[in-house]
């Protein structure tokens, strides 16, 4: 039975048709034919809550988006590279990358992200924009994938920046074991110097660090 509302707008447009009301067997068959009908009946319906991701965010900020992205309370975020590496993004099912990125690896590090927990088939889109370096690869985007990644290295031969890579590697290796809360994933200046750095502070740095490199570890 049609009610005056309803009447008045099929009135409006012309049409001609009548409502029913659905018998229990048609509910149920809707209820588990129709995708939506049937994702809302399961729960599993969502709303994007989206946000954004870049180095601009304080550390508090980041670490609050990544941790509520990795629960599903955001479930969209636009990025920047600080995404690309040494951040766990948990279940996420897909990527798109709004230009071609600039190499095969980064490629590789940006669209390998999707899937890696196998809870659904993941799926990546990218966008060539209208520029000269987007449209070449997009011209040949098969010779593009199959691109071998390029094996980070440091040259030897360069004594400045062999020095520079060696302190580096032993200075990250000495912050990393002031860092008492290891879980956090950008850890600020305070965790490595504390609330107050001083000369007597830097002083007691200076020690820890040639003790520590003196000590087992640091050799």
């Amino acid at each position: 039975m049609q009610s005056e509302g309803l009447q008045d707008l099929c009135t409006a447009f012309g049409c001609t048709g009548h409502t029913r009301q659905l018998s229990p067997a048609e509910r149920d068959e809707l209820w588990t034919a129709n995708h939506y009908l049937y994702t809302y009946r399961e729960g599993s319906a969502q709303i994007a809550s989206a946000h954004e991701h870049t180095a601009a965010l304080s550390t508090e900020l980041r670490d609050r988006i990544e941790r509520e992205f990795g629960v599903g309370k955001i479930n969209l975020l636009s990025c920047t590279t600080t995404m690309e590496m040494g951040v766990d993004l948990g279940e996420l099912e897909a990527v798109v990358n709004l230009n071609l990125p600039p190499g095969i690896s980064n490629y590789q590090q940006r669209t390998g992200r999707a899937g890696r927990r196998a809870q659904a088939a993941p799926f990546s889109v990218t966008v060539a924009r209208n520029t000269p370096y987007d449209q070449a690869v997009y011209e040949h985007f098969d010779d593009y994938l199959k691109k071998p990644a390029a094996v980070p290295f440091v040259r030897l031969d360069n004594a400045q920046l062999f020095r520079r890579h060696q302190n580096a590697v032993l200075l990250s290796h000495f912050l990393k074991s002031r860092v008492t809360n290891l879980e956090r994933n950008a850890p600020t200046l305070m965790d490595l110097f504390g609330s107050q750095f001083g000369d007597l502070e830097r002083q007691q740095f200076l020690d820890h660090r040639d003790s520590w490199y003196r000590a087992p570890r640091g050799k």
